[in-house]
This record gives structure tokens, C-alpha cells and sequence, in this order.
């Protein structure tokens, strides 16, 4: 009886060595020396350790190893070549890090872009000095003025402006002054006192009236006048007016308030022959 239990027993490893097959049934019982199949132990007579399933190996090399979720329901990390962590979208949503989210774009403006600051959307300065919102902004031109003389013709206007540039993220305004180049006409326009000289002996006077006294005369008359932006002296022939004194002058003779037979001189008064200046004769 113990002879043929030897031969099952031998015969059980020589087949178990050809044709092994890692499932066995929960309740496999030990050999007489207490062994079991690999990956089992005997444990009260029993082979246990297996529950029923297939025995594990370890993995080919190039398998993927098992997937450890990072974090459950949110992101599943997964190893990659070189040990870094492939964040992946879980089913609960995207991860709190803003890396790629597109709504850090919405900070961005003149002065400023949007960028991920841990896990928060932030605004960093950018493009300092370059122009911003309005970039420049003016009131209305004076007057034409800062002319160099009275004939000069071209001048300068002035008005005042606030150009924006970005300064340290914000858009700061800068007031200050613009000038631009004006013009005027003074061609023809007098730049100076008018000088008269050279006056003929005066005449002209009324020939009905011997005691007039307005008369004219012609003169040279220097006249400075811009000429292509010069001040230039211009000289004409003018008509001046003159005066002379006929005061006491005779101008006629009278009979009135003087005996028969005698007369009484009349001089000129004031430009008038109407004033009795001599005694009866």
C-alpha cells in the first residue's frame, strides 16, 4: 500500500513538471511530505494560497507598470520614461494648477499678461514704455506767436498733450507741451516811424481868401515796410500839409467910420480880412 502511494506520488511530479498549470482547487491536499504545487502552502492538511486564481509573476521587462491614481477621481499620474508625472484630467474635472487654463489670458492687456501663479491667475507688467489706452490726448492751439520780429512771418502754436505709456503694469499719463510751426502775412506792413524831409516851400493856398494861412507842400516821405520778412525803408514823394502867418497883413481898405474923403486899412485876423488896422487917411 505505501509502495503504490510512492508511485502516485512520483508519478503526480512528473506530470505536474510537464504540463504545470498555476490553477488549482481550494481544496488540494498535501503530500505525504507535506508539499504543495508552487506558489501554495500546506496549511492543515491543505494547499492554500491560491483561492482559485492564477499565480502572479513579476512583469516582462517593457511592461507598463500598474497605474497608481495620484489622486482619486481627479488625475491619474503615470509614469513616464524619465520619472516625470503626466498630469491627466481625472472625471472630477481639471486640475487645480491654471498652466494651460485659457482664462489667464483674460488678464492680459496693454501693460499687463496673464499668467499662472501657482494655482492662481495673475498679472504680470509687460511692455514698459511702449504707448497704452489713448496713447495721447490734446487740447486745442494757441496763437500763432514767437515770431522773431515785427516783419517775421513764421512762428510757432503750442497746445498741450498727456501721452500714456505702460509703467510698471499700469498706464500712466504724462502731461507736456506740442509745438508745431505757424505762419502769418506781413508782407507790406509798416515796421517803423514815418520820416518826412526834403518838403518844397509851402503853397497852394486858396486864391480868394489872401489871408488864408493851410496850405501844402510835397516832401519825401521814408516809410519802413516789410519786404520778405525785412524791414525795409520805402521812399515816396508825399503831399504834406503846411501853414504860414498872415496876422496883421493888410488885405483891404475901408471908408466906413472914417470922415469923407478919408479911407482905413483892414488887416487879416485869424485867416480872415475882417479887422479894421490903420487910422483914417
Amino acid at each position: 500500500m505505501r509502495r503504490r502511494a510512492a508511485v502516485l506520488q512520483l508519478l503526480w511530479v512528473v506530470v505536474a513538471g510537464a504540463c504545470f498549470d498555476p490553477t488549482f482547487k481550494d481544496d488540494l491536499a498535501c503530500d505525504s511530505n507535506g508539499a504543495c504545487p508552487p506558489g501554495r502552502t500546506c496549511v492543515s492538511g491543505i494547499c492554500s494560497g491560491g483561492g482559485g486564481n492564477a499565480v502572479d509573476a513579476p512583469l516582462s521587462p517593457g511592461a507598463d507598470a500598474p497605474i497608481a491614481d495620484a489622486r482619486p477621481g481627479t488625475v491619474d499620474a503615470r509614469p513616464t520614461v524619465d520619472g516625470a508625472v503626466d498630469a491627466r484630467p481625472g472625471p472630477d474635472g481639471p486640475p487645480p494648477e491654471c498652466t494651460t487654463n485659457p482664462d489667464c489670458a483674460q488678464l492680459t492687456d496693454d501693460c499687463n499678461v496673464g499668467v499662472c501663479m501657482g494655482t492662481m491667475c495673475a498679472k504680470m507688467p509687460a511692455n514698459q514704455g511702449s504707448d497704452c489706452g489713448a496713447v495721447k490726448t490734446c487740447g486745442a492751439f494757441g496763437g500763432c506767436g514767437s515770431f522773431s520780429d515785427t516783419c517775421d512771418s513764421t512762428g510757432t502754436r503750442t497746445r498741450s498733450c498727456t501721452t500714456f505709456k505702460c509703467a510698471s503694469g499700469s498706464c500712466a499719463g504724462t502731461d507736456g507741451d506740442e509745438s508745431q510751426p505757424c505762419s502769418r502775412t506781413t508782407e507790406n506792413t509798416s515796421c517803423g516811424s514815418l520820416m518826412v524831409s526834403n518838403c518844397d516851400t509851402c503853397g497852394n493856398f486858396d486864391s480868394t481868401n489872401i489871408c488864408d494861412e493851410s496850405g501844402t507842400t510835397v516832401c519825401t516821405c521814408t516809410n519802413p515796410t516789410c519786404r520778405s520778412d525785412v524791414c525795409t525803408d520805402v521812399e515816396t514823394a508825399c503831399t504834406r500839409s503846411c501853414t504860414r502867418d498872415t496876422d496883421g497883413d493888410e488885405c483891404s481898405v475901408t471908408d466906413v467910420g472914417c470922415p469923407v474923403g478919408t479911407i482905413r486899412d483892414v488887416c487879416c485876423r485869424s485867416g480872415v480880412c475882417n479887422n479894421p488896422c490903420g487910422s483914417c487917411t
